[in-house]
């Protein structure tokens, strides 16, 4: 697991694209870091960004941040700002021969369930591939990383 780990590490760029039914509702670009906290023995993930909601033509900017616990052959990832903060978020698992990092459980909000995929491309790129299903949302949202080096 310390290798995933060591992947992360560091400094990123990234382009992301939101799809509302099918139909591409936004997009937009930010900077994100996973950082060491040696205190606690998680990464801090923190992004901040701009996007574009195509149909009105706003720029809202943004940003987000997790803790992610690699450990026991599982990655944990945990909300570290909003109101869910200290609440799981998504378990994963690593599947080294597919390179991909695959969600255990959809996460539940409310009625609707977030399950998400990582595809480890090569050493300086990633895509985060998230889907959002349920009576009020249907939602795919693609995002790739791209480091800073």
């Amino acid at each position: 697991m310390s290798e995933i780990r060591e992947f992360f590490a560091g400094k990123w760029c990234f382009t992301r694209e939101v799809y509302q039914e099918q139909s591409l509702y936004a997009k937009g670009k930010g900077e994100a870091t996973f950082v060491d906290n040696p205190s606690t023995g998680q990464v801090v993930y923190h992004e901040v960004g701009a996007i574009r909601l195509i149909e009105t033509d706003n720029n809202l900017s943004f940003h987000r941040s997790f803790l992610y616990d690699f450990a026991h052959e599982k990655i944990k990832v945990y909300f570290n700002d909003g109101a869910n903060k200290g609440k799981l978020y998504q378990q994963y698992v690593y599947q080294q021969e597919k390179q991909i990092i695959q969600s255990v459980c959809e996460h539940l909000c409310v009625a609707d369930f977030y399950n998400g995929v990582y595809f480890l491309i090569d050493q300086s790129s990633f895509r985060l591939e998230t889907t959002v299903k349920g009576p009020k949302k249907d939602i795919f949202i693609r995002t790739l990383f791209c480091r800073i080096t």
